[in-house]
């Protein structure tokens, strides 16, 4: 298997050039530990074998050693490849020193120091965010011992930070530290355009809020200070109607999240078409 081998149940899979008489006899010995048997099944050629890795196995290089025999009575030890592995079966200490700092944009800046005794070096940390009563969430994975949190709705938030080691061993969270988030609105459409004026209509069109598949919940159309529509976030144009013609009209688009949280918005002015005169007849 490849290394370095993180706790857990680990299967080997060993080749032999010949047939054997029976199954091999392969024990694993951890870096100054005792031999582990591992049961071996399968054959004639290819063997399988299984062993569990606890944190007894220890940090360090293990090594194989076999004893087969073939069909003539030969007996046979060598490895060809394989014969050490790197074990990494204990999992880092907690990180500490956890604090929030709020950014000028609403944002939060986490930052923590890496878990006591361990090499800064090859260690990746999980965030994870929560609620009060809502589920833990790992909201990001960084390399660094810092990163930029936007909870996405208002209230107290509560994160921790955990540390992953090269063999994906996962230590403990470090102690939780809360914020108070009260996020912006999403981002106003950069554009909105007339597509089209009827008599008593005017579709627009804008441009995806660069919010779009984040805190971005939908749109919504004014026609002055009167919402006349509430639109799906995935949509960018729509059609408004019941209008007078020959008439100036100011449309304004809006974002808003799922706090109902809404943006300033985005306006033009636009005029519907004058109506075609009533036909008369003379008399």
């Amino acid at each position: 298997p490849p290394g370095p081998l993180s706790a857990g149940n680990v299967t080997l899979v060993m080749k032999v050039s010949e047939v054997l008489s029976g199954p091999p006899t392969l024990s694993l010995i951890p870096e100054g530990g005792a031999p582990v048997a591992v049961p071996m099944a399968g054959g004639p050629i290819t063997w399988l074998g299984a062993v569990n890795l606890d944190e007894t196995f220890g940090d360090g290089v293990a090594t194989f050693a076999l004893d087969v025999v073939d069909l003539a009575g030969n007996p046979g030890s060598e490895l060809t490849t394989g014969a050490t592995v790197v074990i990494d079966t204990v999992a880092p200490g907690a990180p500490f020193g956890l604090a929030a700092a709020q950014q000028p944009g609403g944002w939060f800046l986490l930052t923590w120091n890496a878990p006591p005794g361990e090499p800064a070096e090859g260690l990746r940390y999980r965030v994870r965010r929560s609620q009060a009563q809502g589920q833990e969430v790992i909201s990001q994975e960084v390399s660094d011992n810092s990163a930029q949190e936007s909870p996405p709705l208002e209230g107290t938030w509560t994160y921790s930070v955990s540390a992953v080691d090269v063999a994906g061993n996962e230590g403990p969270a470090s102690s939780s530290v809360e914020v108070e988030a009260d996020p912006p609105a999403p981002a106003d459409v950069a554009t909105l355009a007339l597509t089209a004026a009827g008599y008593a209509t005017l579709s627009v069109v804008w441009s995806p809020s660069d919010d779009a598949g984040g805190s971005l919940a939908g749109y919504e159309v004014f026609v002055g200070q009167v919402s006349v529509a509430t639109i799906d976030p995935a949509e960018v144009s729509h059609t408004v109607d019941g209008l007078d013609p020959a008439t100036a009209y100011t449309v304004r688009v809006a974002t808003f999240d799922a706090s109902g949280k809404q943006s300033i918005g985005t306006s033009l002015v636009a005029h519907t078409l004058v109506a075609n005169p009533t036909p008369q007849t003379a008399t």
